[in-house]
């Protein structure tokens, strides 16, 4: 159990570290369904071909929170897709300062690069496409938790590719999810909403199209269709 008197430190860990982390595991399956999750050898091919990094929150010598980021090269801003707490531990404040955490790493990476830092950016689902109240009432609560924490929604619909198109695959839309785009900087003004179909250009390319082999023809059609859709409602 997690003791105040011992603070979690984060780190990032090396592709075999992260392969022995039980506690690592356990945390990401419980934490995301299956049609969300990246697989084994799609999150190994990110680690090896550089794409990614992976982050662990210990306490103890225990694994109670873990992060999978992607820093992009067309922007300054760093794709954080995977961040959970372990279940027994939430509701406890963990969340919120390892978030803090995570959003001032992403704005270290990017000056370590020589590059004026954008903050981080997540996906969030969509309240608007919920199946049901309750899971309507759950997609708010985790938006107004991230907007407790500085977190801005942005304007657009995103939509998640169907993830395990590589191994299944799929090349018809079957599979995709309404997400929308959240955005979180140390920075006061928030300059994101002046690109955000550039930004949604980046998570599709250096992330969806080269991990998941999700087709550039689909990644395209999505952006075309939400961003063509918001330039008619202007």
């Amino acid at each position: 159990m997690h003791s105040n008197n011992q603070p979690p430190c984060f780190t990032w860990v090396s592709l075999h570290e992260w392969e022995k982390d039980s506690h690592w595991w356990s945390i990401y399956v419980k934490s995301f369904p299956e049609r969300e999750r990246d697989t084994k050898n799609q999150l190994t091919r990110a680690l090896k071909n550089q794409w990614a990094s992976v982050g662990r929150f210990r306490c103890a010598g225990q694994t109670i929170a873990i992060a999978v980021v992607y820093p992009l090269k067309t922007l300054p801003i760093t794709f954080l897709h995977y961040f959970a707490v372990a279940p027994l531990l939430r509701g406890q404040n963990l969340g919120s300062t390892l978030l803090r955490s995570l959003i001032v790493d992403a704005h270290e990476f990017n000056y370590q690069h020589h590059r004026e830092s954008m903050g981080l950016v997540f996906e969030v689902e969509d309240p608007h496409y919920a199946t049901n109240e309750h899971d309507r009432t759950v997609r708010n609560q985790r938006i107004q938790f991230y907007e407790k924490n500085k977190a801005q929604l942005l304007k657009n619909t995103f939509i998640q590719p169907p993830i395990n198109a590589r191994e299944e695959k799929i090349t018809e839309k079957n599979g995709s999810l309404h997400m929308r785009l959240m955005y979180a900087s140390l920075q006061e003004e928030m300059l994101l909403f002046k690109q955000e179909e550039a930004l949604a250009r980046a998570i599709y390319f250096e992330k969806y199209h080269v991990v998941n082999d999700i087709p550039a023809e689909m990644l395209t059609d999505f952006l075309s269709s939400f961003f063509a859709y918001d330039k008619k409602q202007e």
